[in-house]
């Protein structure tokens, strides 16, 4: 341990002043840091190459070679030091000769000394002792330039080092402040980091609160909302049970969002808290740190407006709640009059981001319906649909409202093309009940359905959870969503009457001949708006689907 203590000061950079890291040695001689060499030459104005101790100055950057030795005795050096360190030396009171074991409590960087509970009493209470600098305690022998033997007194913000007052030629172009000031301004900073994370940690806790209550709020809301509407319509009976149950379903889809949407902010304080927190922990350990590792720590992160309070508030969609309670006054008073008045309330579709909407259960019936329907049922809700061109596939041709794969026909690249032979329309629905009629007798192969925007556009549809269809392909009749085919015992239809009930989260299929055969029904809960969408199998010309 001696012969590394006699040879320290050789084995410290003369610019950095600390152990050697990496080494390196100039034509001249003398040995530097690889970094500490490189940033000196960086930051030089003039430009130039020239060795900071020799001032020798070279033509062009010298190769920087690596000096194995010193950078091994360095490494030895460093290990020596350590072991040291883990002796266990304490820091004693520069004012107890006697009592040699007397730990410090504190030292002075004013005074340059140590000192004991005792000892450090005139610092607390004198009023002019009171602006000294104390810090953890140090052993102030060891702070003493290992180049020129000097106290280190002075720190260079430019390489973040430590320097004696015969350092400055070697930092001329940096900027050098005492390590009282330095030390000073850096404990400042902490401090009033410390109290902004205090203050942030309590807006975060005030904020969850806050939350927290708004939920019970919304639960409240929502469940006198319900019991009115159950109150009203238990008065209409079951000629309009069916509304009744949509009106709930809305009120509980705004209640969900709007619990989704408090939960989310909740758990995303409650992770800013518990980040706070340990960050609040970490700076608080600073001030108790060697002062040189608080010198180092840039508490810049910490130093940024973090007030959580001023979010809006989160409630019940009071419009929404206001129209259905409207609706549900008009459709009673009107109930009465006529028995045969309907009431149907709109619900807006809600979105949970990054969420799939739930599909609810598809019919277990996986045979056709047999009872015959009168066509007539569907006239009074049919649509009339548009094709959207820009989603159709490069091979499909829209004429007259109809597709017709052809061969020849190349549309303009799109990013909202299918990619498959599939196209959607223009026309969405987020509400209300719609029908519409397609002609499949000219194709060989084709699937009719709906689907959400955005969808994948290499993907047929029903083969994800974004979309639902009735096919027929192979010569074979299926039901396809999310992936899952449901097979049907049925001919080809060679007319498709649609009809969906976006309310009560219905899409059926019928055949139509002289009467109207039920295929096939989904039940889902929609949350968005859903498009008509339709594929084609193959590429044969006169594969045509006809929308009437």
């Amino acid at each position: 341990m001696a012969a590394f203590s006699a040879a320290a000061e050789d084995l410290n950079c003369a610019i950095c002043c600390e152990l050697f890291d990496n080494a390196v040695s100039l034509n001249c001689g003398h040995s530097f840091c690889r970094q500490c060499i490189e940033q000196h030459w960086e930051k030089r104005a003039g430009g130039g190459y020239t060795c900071p101790l020799c001032m020798k100055a070279f033509r062009e950057k010298p190769e920087l070679n690596k000096n194995t030795v010193l950078c091994a005795l360095a490494e030895r050096c460093r290990a020596g030091q350590g072991q040291a360190a883990a002796c266990g030396s304490e820091v004693c009171c520069s004012f107890c000769p006697s009592s040699p074991d007397s730990k410090a409590d504190r030292t002075c960087l004013t005074c340059r000394a140590s000192y004991c509970a005792v000892h450090l009493k005139p610092h607390l209470e004198v009023a002019a002792l009171k602006e000294h600098l104390l810090v953890a305690p140090v052993e102030l022998t060891e702070k003493q330039c290992q180049l020129h033997g000097g106290m280190l007194a002075f720190h260079c913000k430019s390489d973040k080092g430590l320097l004696c007052s015969q350092c400055f030629a070697l930092h001329q172009e940096c900027e050098i402040v005492s390590i009282e000031e330095e030390l000073r301004e850096k404990i400042g900073r902490v401090k009033v980091t410390i109290e902004k994370l205090s203050n942030a940690i309590q807006s975060v806790e005030g904020a969850i609160s806050k939350r927290n209550q708004e939920r019970t709020m919304v639960q409240e809301s929502a469940t006198q909302m319900k019991a009115l509407l159950k109150t009203k319509f238990t008065e209409l009976m079951t000629c309009i049970e069916k509304q009744g149950r949509a009106a709930l379903r809305a009120v509980e889809h705004e209640e969900r969002a709007t619990q989704e949407k408090i939960s989310g902010i909740i758990n995303q304080l409650a992770d800013k808290a518990v980040e706070l927190k340990k960050a609040k922990v970490h700076i608080e350990q600073l001030e108790h740190e060697d002062w040189q590792t608080l010198l180092k720590d840039d508490l810049t992160e910490f130093e940024t407006d973090m007030d959580f309070s001023s979010a809006e508030n989160i409630t019940l969609d009071e419009h929404k709640m206001s129209n259905i309670k409207d609706a549900v006054a008009e459709l009673r008073k009107n109930i009465l009059e006529n028995e045969s008045l309907k009431l149907t309330v709109h619900e807006e579709p809600y979105v949970v981001e990054n969420q799939v909407s739930p599909v609810h259960g598809m019919s277990a019936n996986s045979e056709t319906t047999k009872t015959p329907l009168r066509t007539t049922n569907f006239l009074q809700r049919t649509v009339k649909l548009t094709f959207d061109s820009s989603t159709a596939n490069r091979y499909l041709r829209l004429e007259r409202n109809n597709v017709t794969v052809t061969s020849q026909l190349h549309h303009p690249s799109d990013v909202n093309r299918f990619a498959v032979s599939q196209v959607m329309c223009l026309e969405g629905f987020s509400s209300g009940r719609h029908s519409w009629k397609v002609n499949t007798e000219k194709s060989g192969g084709w699937a009719i359905g709906i689907a959400y925007k955005p969808i994948d556009k290499a993907v047929y549809l029903g083969r994800n959870s974004r979309s639902w269809c009735l096919e027929y392909s192979n010569k074979r009749l299926s039901a396809w969503h999310s992936r899952c085919e449901i097979p049907l015992d049925h001919p080809k239809p060679c007319t498709v009457i649609v009809e969906l009930d976006y309310i009560e989260g219905k899409l059926s299929f019928y055949s139509i001949t002289e009467t109207a055969t039920l295929l096939h029904t989904f039940e889902a809960v929609f949350t968005q708006s859903v498009f008509p969408a339709f594929w084609l199998y193959g590429l044969e010309k006169q594969n045509t689907l006809i929308l009437n």
